[in-house]
């Protein structure tokens, strides 16, 4: 069984925490964070966006440590960081020398390795420190680099349509950026996007080919990623749909007929669904996609799967 432990107890790691007492492969030893021990637990169990939730917490280590240096990890095996304060390597290794044989942070990052399964994860090389990339990620380059692979890309477009978070304001207030001041519950509010950057890591020949914006509404859960990709040739619609069904069923792809909406995607294990009502094609070589996510149960399942791959390894 893996030994694991949180850091960070907001959406991804009271998300990851369920889903983890769910999984058979391992064991939550420890979980940290800088507020209330008593409202971390409440937390855990009650969840407006999950639900209520029994499963037993009497066995994991609770604790408060502000600085992450008083953390006790001797016996763990991976230590994830979600706490969305500490990406760099250097902050990272403070988990590695206080014990934790691994770390995977639930972000992108500048200085270590990024992985996304059935992507780059067969290049993972038993680095201790790794990287699960973000949300978005996992959700639009699996896509895109099969469309890539097969018809060739000029140039795309990515607009993230997604959930408002945590970082916004419940109502006008101060904020560093202007359009964050304004209430989340009850605008839609453009924002920049790190899509661009995350996108371009992993498929590095579109860099500079790749333009991308975020767009945050009123829901409290999911994304909606509209991709636009200019390919190099002219194709029949039906020969990308028949490429898209082919790889529906892996690495964390599904291929749906449905008319969906966000709340129907809700808990779903995929990290990106595509739309197949909207896949569209104009002049047979601008092709635009919806692809659907939950940013939060979505991402956690393909966390998990480098998690057993990053043990794999240590054995």
């Amino acid at each position: 069984m893996i030994k694991v432990a949180i850091n960070g107890f907001g959406r991804i790691g009271r998300s990851l925490s369920r889903e983890i007492l769910k999984d058979k492969r391992f064991e939550l030893v420890l979980v940290n964070d800088i507020f209330d021990i008593d409202m971390m637990k409440y937390l855990f169990k009650y969840d407006s966006v999950y639900g209520k939730t029994s499963q037993n917490i009497d066995n994991i280590c609770f604790t408060s440590n502000k600085n992450i240096k008083d953390l006790k990890l001797n016996d763990i095996d991976i230590l994830f960081e979600c706490s969305g304060v500490f990406a760099t390597k250097k902050e990272l290794q403070t988990h590695i020398d206080n014990g934790a044989k691994k770390v995977i942070l639930t972000a992108h990052s500048k200085d270590i390795p990024n992985y996304i399964i059935g992507i780059n994860d067969n290049e993972y090389s038993n680095e201790d420190i790794i990287s699960g990339s973000s949300c978005t990620a996992n959700c639009i380059v699996p896509v895109l680099k099969s469309i890539d692979e097969n018809f060739g890309t000029k140039r795309c477009n990515i607009t993230t349509i997604h959930s408002y978070t945590s970082e916004q304001n419940l109502l006008d207030g101060k904020n560093s950026d202007t359009r964050r001041c304004r209430a989340a519950p009850t605008n839609i509010i453009p924002l920049s996007s790190n899509a661009t950057n995350t996108t371009s890591f992993f498929l590095p020949h579109l860099k500079n080919k790749i333009y991308s914006t975020s767009i945050r509404i009123p829901v409290e859960n999911s994304l909606l990623i509209d991709l636009h990709i200019e390919l190099l040739k002219k194709y029949d619609l039906s020969k990308i749909k028949e490429l898209l069904m082919t790889i529906s069923g892996k690495n964390g792809i599904n291929f749906s007929c449905e008319n969906i909406v966000s709340r129907d995607i809700r808990n779903s294990s995929f990290s990106s669904i595509i739309d197949e009502k909207f896949t569209q094609i104009v002049n047979k070589d601008f092709l635009r996609l919806f692809l659907w996510q939950d940013n939060e149960h979505g991402y956690i399942k393909r966390v998990l799967e480098l998690a057993c791959k990053a043990n794999y390894h240590e054995k």
